[in-house]
């Protein structure tokens, strides 16, 4: 069994119905919210769906267009940490020698843009995933 995964940001400014709204149109539609992030703009829902039909999705909310697909490399770090119930200093040991808590730290708020390759190398070997995965090339973090 295979899925296909996406995200939804709904910015704080949607009103909790119109959330809800979203959902239910979400699901009518094949997806299911799997996880749920509160960002600093607002609300991310990470999504799955099984159906191949899912993949086109066209929402129809009395506000903005809700989808964002953009995300810091720091978002889809500290995105796949939480995931994986781990704590800095867990997935520092998990990424080895090359990686420090303060650095993975760095990178998650953004203090950090442009790491190294092998520390990009390390980080995903750490969270268990492909480089193309932690670069946003693949499917999203969960």
């Amino acid at each position: 069994m295979s899925f296909i995964y996406d995200e939804v940001h709904v910015p704080h400014s949607l009103a909790k119905t119109q959330r809800l709204e979203l959902l239910n149109q979400l699901g009518e539609k094949g997806w299911e919210a799997y996880a749920h992030e509160t960002t600093r703009s607002g609300h991310l829902f990470f999504l799955k769906s099984m159906s191949n039909d899912s993949q086109q999705v066209t929402l129809s909310l009395s506000a903005p267009q809700v989808l964002d697909r953009s995300r810091s490399l720091g978002q889809v770090v500290l995105a796949w940490r939480s995931y994986r119930d781990l704590t800095l200093e867990q997935l520092a040991d998990r990424a080895g020698l090359r990686v420090s808590i303060s650095g993975i730290h760095k990178i998650e708020t953004g203090a950090t843009m442009r790491p190294r390759q092998r520390t990009l190398i390390s980080l995903a070997k750490g969270l268990e995933i492909s480089l193309d995965c932690l670069l946003g090339h693949e499917m999203p973090p969960p």
